[in-house]
């Protein structure tokens, strides 16, 4: 009886493993379970697996995937992630747009994540103007404390179908970078 647990046990486990591309025909008896009892020590000295000559499907390679930065553009809700190259006191942030044109700016910060006690400074704000259609969008970030960490976000000015501006908070943002 155990020996035939152990047998289902390892059918059960290593089927999905198996699958990928081999043919090994595992059956567990309508209406039984291949699950053992939590008391129950299952020996693997006892279990053997038989495995049958086959062919495997033809392994294909798929097609490289080409960098389409601005394919369908981030969603609301999606963050992207903005890349920045740190300076002495400054950092070159960039980032896509997609070609949205119902994006006409963004709003670009650098939080610092030396954090002083008590009330913490104002965010300061660069406006960028938003280009057109799909492209790289580069801004340098002045007046950066050297050698600290900071996080970078960036929000998206929007004008709504009825011509009202909107702000959509944090598009994006970087990870903890480090200025020189």
């Amino acid at each position: 009886m155990k020996r035939h647990l152990s047998q289902r046990l390892l059918a059960a486990a290593a089927l999905p493993l198996l699958v990928g591309g081999c043919a090994v025909p595992v059956s567990v008896t309508e209406g039984e379970t291949a699950a053992a009892p939590a008391n129950e020590r299952v020996e693997l000295s006892e279990i053997k697996v038989r495995v049958l000559a086959g062919k495997a499907p033809e392994a294909k390679p798929s097609e490289t995937a080409a960098a389409r930065p601005c394919a369908g553009g981030v969603g609301q809700g999606a963050l992207a992630a903005l890349e920045v190259t740190p300076g002495p006191g400054t950092a070159n942030v960039a980032w896509y747009h997609s070609g949205d044109t119902s994006v006409v700016g963004y709003r670009l910060t650098a939080t610092s994540q030396n954090l002083p006690d008590g009330e913490q400074p104002e965010l300061r704000w660069q406006e960028v103007a938003a280009p057109e259609g799909c492209t790289k969008v580069v801004a340098t970030v002045t007046a950066l404390e050297r050698t600290t960490p900071y996080v970078f976000s960036l929000d998206a000015v929007r004008v709504t179908a009825l011509g009202d501006t909107v702000l959509s908070p944090v598009v994006a943002r970087s990870s903890i970078v480090s200025t020189n």
